[in-house]
């Protein structure tokens, strides 16, 4: 698995360590959880979390890196609930101290955007935001 795709995995395992939720790389869930699971949108379970990485910036030379993540929730048709996701995921995430997860150092991350994105078909209400990830990526031609 590559770097990004690692990285979105391990960030999902640890949004379930801290109980946002329970991750699955293969898009299944055990019925009446919160699933988290990496950039398709499944038909299931009504409380989600996707995670999409997206527009790298990479120094040249230094081993910095920094990743964008578009965290998206969607909730039932009460639409607190997704509301409700976001924040418990600001909480965790926004200006998180020095980390390391899944074995990449995070020396930051922070929400720079969000918005409210309407009900689905099925009358569930979805929310996004976008976070910064400043990360410590070394490769052969960088230190």
């Amino acid at each position: 698995m590559g770097f990004t795709a690692g990285f979105v995995a391990d960030l999902g395992r640890y949004l379930q360590a801290n109980e946002l939720g329970a991750w699955s790389d293969t898009g299944q869930f055990a019925p009446g959880k919160t699933g988290i699971t990496d950039s398709i949108v499944p038909p299931g379970p009504d409380r989600l979390i996707v995670l999409t990485p997206y527009m790298p910036d990479d120094d040249p030379t230094q081993a910095e890196t920094t990743l964008w993540v578009q965290l998206r929730t969607r909730g039932t048709k009460d639409v607190r609930t997704s509301s409700d996701a976001q924040d418990a995921a600001f909480d965790l995430l926004h200006n998180m101290p020095r980390a390391d997860i899944g074995g990449v150092t995070v020396a930051g991350c922070w929400r720079r955007s969000g918005a409210y994105l309407g009900a689905d078909g099925n009358g569930r209400h979805s929310h996004t935001s976008n976070y910064e990830f400043r990360l410590h990526r070394p490769s052969p031609h960088r230190s």
